[in-house]
């Protein structure tokens, strides 16, 4: 079986320069943030990974049959490692399956690079459209024998043992899935299925806005149990990355979460607060709004800020 070990810094969620940054993985991380920092952020289904190699990776060395003149190698199976700031040791952060390991640094398509608004990041050598993020407090595998190597061909890891702890965590994760929540008996079928991955998205999202700033974007409220990942365009209407998308999200308490949800405020494309003429004054002064407002908008929110006044606001 062809499978590749990379070493990467240590980090939740892998999928962007937000608050979430990686820890170790070599000197480039101590004054820059390197580019696996997206390596399990999706983009139209594929995922871009990138593992520093010092130069070109000797991908003849993953399958003896390929030459020095090869410039890629397919269905490699490639775990992702990391060493634990905390607890130290080296353990498996995720995986990808099926993937394409390429010998040199490719560069981002222009539509995938514009996506992610960045002055760098924009190579990767790996990818792969089937992959797995263990959640942080999940990652309990260790691997040795990598020593100082940024990536490794695995020749002393027993890749059975690799391969159960892979099957083991998705089997457990589809359990997860299945019992979530309860749902109830008259939701069958596709419908079934769409709502139980409609709640888990749900909770990762959240999870990714709280690692950005918990705290509600309007309020000092910063109990995280009260606390509402609010979509700025609707669930049902976004495609599958903007679902998952933080700039598609506000955290706020949940007086403001309903006035947001059903547009009674929305925000302007400098982040200032915009009032619907339709709120009561004695609403708006319960609710102490103060029309002075404003939230931080990046450029991407407030593309969805526009939707949400174009389509949610009532005016």
């Amino acid at each position: 079986m062809r499978v590749l070990y990379c070493r990467v810094g240590w980090q939740k969620f892998y999928e962007g320069y937000t608050d979430d940054k990686p820890i170790g993985g070599g000197g480039y991380n101590v004054y820059n943030i390197g580019h696996e920092s997206f390596n399990f952020k999706e983009y139209d289904g594929k995922y871009y990974g990138f593992v520093q190699a010092n130069g070109n990776i000797a991908i003849e060395k993953i399958d003896n049959s390929l030459s020095k003149n090869d410039e890629y190698i397919e269905d490699v199976l490639i775990v992702w490692c990391s060493k634990n700031p905390e607890k130290g040791g080296t353990f498996i952060v995720g995986w990808y399956k099926n993937a394409t390991v390429y010998r040199e640094h490719q560069a981002f398509p222009d539509n995938i690079f514009g996506k992610r608004y960045l002055e760098d990041g924009d190579i990767y050598n790996i990818l792969s459209d089937n992959c797995v993020c263990v959640s942080e407090e999940r990652r309990d595998f260790p691997i040795k024998h990598m020593g100082r190597n940024l990536y490794y061909f695995g020749e002393k890891i027993p890749v059975e043992d690799v391969l159960k702890y892979i099957e083991k965590y998705e089997r457990e994760e589809d359990d997860y899935v299945n019992r979530i929540e309860s749902i109830p008996d008259d939701i069958r079928g596709e419908e079934r299925i769409a709502l139980t991955k409609q709640r888990v998205n749900q909770s990762v999202f959240r999870e990714r806005l709280l690692a950005v700033r918990c705290k509600c974007a309007l309020c000092n409220i910063d109990q995280e149990e009260l606390l509402i990942a609010s979509h700025i365009k609707p669930w049902s209407e976004c495609n599958a990355e903007e679902k998952l998308d933080i700039e598609n999200g506000l955290l706020l308490c949940p007086n403001h979460d309903k006035l947001f949800d059903k547009g009674y405020i929305s925000f302007d494309n400098k982040g200032k607060i915009v009032v619907s003429s339709k709120l009561k004054t004695s609403s708006i002064n319960g609710f102490r709004i103060d029309f002075k407002e404003e939230i931080s908008i990046s450029e991407k929110k407030s593309k969805y800020m526009k939707y949400h006044r174009e389509n949610i606001f009532k005016k």
